[in-house]
């Protein structure tokens, strides 16, 4: 009875030691929001800050300029292949972001469409990249 009694003990006191320690840890998680609040001067929960939009829409030509573009195809030339979790990984990007930039090169002429499980064809030479991309970099 006593060695149940002392498994039970200490099985209590293994549970209210992982409470406590979680308890610490939501009370500095809700610090660290705290602070991330003041240092964003959020208002209020309902009120975001404006954003720059990253995507730019030309109104005259309506064509999309994305400013990862050139680094986009700098990874799809390096890889030889157009690979969507080598892109999000490289560029640091979500999905939706990776599909937009992807449809604009696939716009302009960059990497073929989608054609079923097959991977998209890069339609352009290094030479052919290195004249776009290069002359806007400088």
């Amino acid at each position: 009875m006593d060695s149940t009694k002392k498994e039970l003990r200490e099985l209590v006191e293994e549970l209210e030691m992982r409470v406590f320690g979680l308890e610490k840890r939501l009370a500095y998680l809700e610090r660290l929001e705290m602070r991330r609040r003041k240092k964003m001067d959020f208002p209020d929960d309902n009120v975001l800050p404006e954003l720059e939009p990253r995507v730019e829409t030309s109104v005259d030509s309506g064509e999309m300029e994305d400013d990862l573009l050139g680094d986009a195809m700098r990874i799809v030339m390096e890889c030889g292949q157009v690979s969507f979790s080598i892109l999000q990984i490289g560029l640091r990007v979500g999905y939706a972001r990776l599909a937009q930039l992807v449809n604009i090169m696939e716009k302009r002429g960059y990497i073929g469409g989608f054609d079923s499980s097959k991977p998209l064809e890069i339609l352009i030479t290094r030479a052919q990249y290195e004249q776009i991309f290069m002359k806007k970099s400088t």
